[in-house]
């Protein structure tokens, strides 16, 4: 709530905080725009008239921000000129009162602003929810089909989407975070699509060659995830997934911490699966020796604290 007298500061404040409000303060549109870089409210009231910056250049400046164009904002003034009620609207306010006021004329439409706003922004979650639901399913059939023209690939995403949220939920992620997490681990292969046959179904060792090409497929998947807004949150972990502690990965041969967790997470995962499969020059690695393999490459290849989770999940499945 902006507006440069105190009284009225004051006055409503004190109105919409028995109304129930969590409310903040600002004595001017420079003062309020300190505070909306500390937070991000869920409506903003602003008088007209101010020193410093005025209610019309706070609007302005807020309504070009992507990230605070939504939030309701309501002007507060005593000019009831229609042109200038229609100069403001034009430029982002969703409401203009007049001043003088009644409060409860001002808690009741703050009120119905924000029901109407959190009722937009259910839509549009729950829209956004079924687009992704609806992607995910799609693009988790191609790489289904991909697998499946190889008996050594196959069922891999599903495996390691199993066993990473095992992972996730060893290191305490919520329900929205294991989400997240099992689709990161259906889709991390997903740049494979873009790879040649000749090369992904070569019955044995890949050359110089063949190896600099298949090394593509994380930037691959994260290019054809790019545009889609709603999936934005997995790319790291397609992008990053063969990355090592050490540096030596790929594509980017990050290290340590600047491998995003996620993708941490995946890369115990995929390498477990890896070496349990059978592939055409080489029998896979019994449970036993699989673990061993990963405990040697804690540090160096994979993250500590992502692999003391994954045998964290596997003893706790074998006490079940």
């Amino acid at each position: 709530m902006v507006d440069d007298s105190p009284s009225i500061r004051n006055m409503i404040e004190k109105a919409l905080r028995q109304s129930g409000f969590q409310v903040i303060c600002a004595e001017n549109g420079l003062k309020a725009l300190e505070a909306l870089n500390r937070t991000t409210p869920d409506m903003i009231l602003s008088d007209l008239k101010m020193p410093e910056l005025d209610g019309l250049g706070l609007c302005k400046t807020v309504h070009a921000n992507q990230d605070l164009c939504q939030i309701p904002f309501i002007i507060m003034s005593s000019d009831g000129d229609r042109a200038t009620m229609r100069r403001l609207l034009q430029n982002g306010a969703s409401a203009y009162l007049v001043k003088p006021f009644n409060v409860d004329q001002l808690v009741v439409t703050a009120e119905r602003f924000l029901s109407e706003h959190f009722s937009g922004i259910l839509r549009e979650r729950e829209h956004l929810q079924s687009e992704r639901q609806f992607l995910i399913g799609s693009i988790t059939s191609l790489i289904l089909a991909l697998e499946a023209r190889d008996q050594y690939t196959r069922g891999h995403s599903e495996s390691v989407a199993a066993v990473v949220v095992d992972i996730a939920r060893e290191m305490s992620q919520n329900e929205e975070q294991l989400d997240t997490v099992k689709i990161a681990g259906k889709l991390h292969d997903l740049g494979k699509i873009g790879i040649r046959d000749d090369i992904l179904l070569k019955p044995g060792p890949l050359n110089e060659e063949e190896w600099k090409i298949l090394k593509r497929h994380p930037l691959i998947g994260a290019e054809i995830l790019a545009p889609i807004q709603s999936l934005k949150d997995i790319i790291p972990a397609l992008l990053s997934h063969h990355e090592r502690l050490d540096g030596k990965g790929y594509p980017e041969g990050l290290k340590g911490s600047q491998i995003p967790l996620l993708a941490r997470m995946v890369a115990v995962a995929d390498t477990y699966d890896a070496l349990t499969s059978d592939r055409p020059y080489r029998k896979g690695f019994s449970h036993e020796e699989a673990l061993k393999i990963i405990e040697d490459i804690k540090g160096s290849q994979l993250c500590p604290d992502c692999v003391q989770s994954f045998l964290k999940s596997v003893e706790s499945k074998m006490q079940d």
